[in-house]
């Protein structure tokens, strides 16, 4: 089985896939190694590419280093594509960082760059009159808001009080399948997506851009608003969204630039980017309105490959906080990378994100307030204990409720939970009145309750007495005076009718109530 394995994993297709989806920093590695003849000290590759931080198998499980790795000495060395080995020499021994034997045959692919032949050149904008983008763009909120919807098993309702673009959750949907973060239908969060939630925002954003750039299943064509793709024919997504990234990678950074002529800078330069082969007569897109045609030849390169183009980097990058946009007037959509995004594609932390900490408040009677970019963890778990106010991307307003306490509490969430929550990530303290309640809520239930009622006004205490004598008494609740009284839900016209039979005529001020 060991001889088995050994030759399926050398095979020189499979690693040439595997060298593809790696981001940039790790391929530099692997071409390091190549042309120091598969080897290098392992303090000086770890002082390079970041260290290999020691776990013992708990943190491992805890922490999934192969999901989450810290440097790209981690992404490789997890992914077995370098090892860390003794040799002897001189009669002393020394640490090596170094390429496996069955990939030395191979090791040319690892110099083998896919950047574009010479970097782009667009006429730089003047500025516009633009808000602060937010570090890390609203995706991560929208993530905390779809896995807390998807918890509370309200998703359809809750997510249509969120003020981000309906394309949104479908595209995330996939993004997070795509990823390994959700299955597509549980709605209790998965070990990876319970460790990416812990993490600091800005590592968060590193692992998602990263993982999303590498993936091979991931396909944009499929996911643009306004387009629909048809049949069962499939086209690689990885290889046009490798050469875009490092497209846009080889653009200035702060700088605006206008999308029109990234368009046509492309559409000269690059046309077959997304159809390698060429083919432009069996892809079945047309455009998502009835009745539309095929947009097969290429003269409809403006409509696949633009929309394909605009999707990414106007829509995508943009959401991700990588990318910042606004309108040009009539010469078109301004764009504008920041200086973090080329590191954050690429998989390694960016050092030069802002950070920018957002707030968590709650008021004496219950209302929770999160401004801004919170910690993730704090805004997926506070959202599930309150009946939620407003949902935006950098703002959620929920209030604190029996109702919702009792929802938590199903899912076995306690208010001692809620209570760590508000005292570690609230910046202020916790006002005593509301800790009071939330204890005798746990401890005694409900003591207080509001509700609609349907009241019955009669004259005289005796027509109350008549109507409960008669075959509607049964409909009539708790008294309220002398001669008010409750009537059950439901059964304010049988009520009525038994009144009339009595001589009795009801008036009511309000449409199906006495």
């Amino acid at each position: 089985m060991a001889r088995d394995l050994a030759s399926a994993l050398a095979n020189e297709e499979l690693l040439q896939e595997v060298f593809t989806a790696l981001p940039a920093p790790a391929q530099a590695a692997l071409a390091q190694l190549s042309v120091n003849g598969g080897s290098m000290p392992w303090a000086q590759f770890v002082h390079q590419y970041g260290p290999l931080r020691p776990m013992g198998p708990a943190r491992r499980d805890r922490e999934k280093p192969h999901l989450f790795p810290a440097s790209t000495t981690e992404r490789l060395y997890y992914r077995s594509l370098i090892s860390r080995e003794f040799v002897s020499g001189s009669g002393d021994s020394a640490e090596v960082a170094c390429l496996p034997q069955e990939f030395l045959p191979w090791a040319q692919l690892f110099s083998e760059a896919t950047l574009p032949a010479e970097a782009p050149t667009l006429a730089p904008q003047a500025a516009p009159a633009t808000e602060a983008v937010l570090p890390g763009g609203t995706i991560l909120d929208e993530i905390c808001t779809f896995f807390a919807a998807q918890r509370l098993d309200q998703s359809a309702e809750l997510l249509k009080m969120s003020d981000a673009p309906p394309w949104h959750w479908p595209v995330l949907a996939h993004l997070l399948q795509d990823t390994g973060l959700w299955d597509g239908k549980s709605p209790t969060l998965a070990d990876n997506a319970r460790s990416f939630m812990t993490q600091p925002r800005s590592a968060a954003l590193t692992w998602l851009t990263g993982a999303w750039a590498a993936s091979a299943s991931f396909d944009e064509l499929r996911l643009i608003p306004g387009l629909r793709c048809e049949g069962t024919w499939r086209a690689a997504p990885l290889p046009p969204r490798r050469w875009f990234l490092n497209y846009i990678a080889a653009l200035p950074d702060e700088t605006w630039l206008r999308f029109d002529d990234l368009l046509n800078q492309i559409r000269k330069e690059h046309f077959y980017f997304l159809r390698q082969s060429g083919d432009f007569l069996s892809w079945m897109i047309r455009h998502n309105v009835p009745g539309s045609p095929l947009l097969l030849g290429e003269d409809y390169w403006d409509e696949v490959e633009g929309a394909w183009l605009r999707f990414v980097l106007l829509e995508l990058l943009p959401w991700m906080g990588l990318v910042e946009t606004a309108p040009g007037g009539p010469n078109g959509d301004l764009f504008l990378k920041h200086a973090w995004a080329g590191s954050a594609l690429m998989g390694d932390l960016p050092p030069g994100m802002p950070a920018t900490d957002g707030t968590v408040s709650v008021s004496p009677v219950g209302e929770i307030r999160m401004e801004g970019p919170v910690p993730l963890l704090a805004r997926y778990q506070l959202a599930r204990f309150t009946e939620w106010q407003k949902s935006e991307r950098q703002r959620f307003v929920g209030r604190i409720t029996p109702a919702s306490l009792k929802r938590a509490s199903a899912q076995g969430l306690t208010v001692r939970h809620l209570t760590r929550l508000l005292r570690k990530y609230t910046t202020r303290a916790v006002a005593p009145v509301l800790v009071k309640a939330l204890i005798r809520w746990e401890n005694e239930g409900p003591e207080a309750r509001l509700d609609s009622l349907t009241v019955l006004r009669l004259k005289t205490p005796d027509q109350l007495q008549m109507l409960r004598d008669s075959p509607a008494g049964r409909h009539l609740g708790e008294a309220l005076g002398p001669a008010t009284v409750i009537v059950k839900e439901g059964a304010a016209e049988k009520v009525r009718a038994e009144l009339a039979r009595l001589g009795l005529l009801c008036d009511s001020s309000v449409q199906g109530q006495l």
